[in-house]
């Protein structure tokens, strides 16, 4: 940890706990929520842009898709900004709020996830 840190840490430390918890609260937190949205982001174009996933192989999305979506509205938003083309926000209303599968074949039934995964990559790269 560099001394610098160490250094904010005491210093917060040593405020009174009203003034921490107004600290924690209004910069820490925001900035970690923040941290998080952009790796999640990031994972989602390395894999969106791998070479899986140009050759359709939309299973590599489900793990990464599925953290979005448990992640909520702001993660679901990030994405849709990050990747306006492929209508990100949309296809998870089509497949999770309107409960509607792109996809009709049978491997997809209950399985939205996967639907909305190769949706998503057949956008993309199809």
């Amino acid at each position: 940890m560099s001394s610098s840190l160490e250094e904010t840490k005491q210093f917060i430390g040593s405020l009174q706990d009203d003034i921490q918890i107004h600290i924690i609260e209004d910069y820490i937190k925001p900035q970690i929520e923040q941290d998080e949205l952009k790796a999640l982001v990031d994972e989602f174009d390395k894999l969106l842009m791998s070479e899986d996933c140009q050759r359709l192989k939309w299973e590599v999305l489900t793990e990464v898709v599925g953290k979005i979506i448990k992640s909520g509205d702001a993660a679901i938003d990030a994405v849709s900004k990050s990747r306006s083309e492929i209508g990100f926000k949309e296809t998870y209303h089509e497949h999770f709020v309107r409960k509607v599968n792109t996809f009709k074949h049978p491997s997809f039934d209950n399985q939205p996830l996967s639907s909305m995964c190769a949706t998503i990559v057949m956008r993309k790269w199809h």
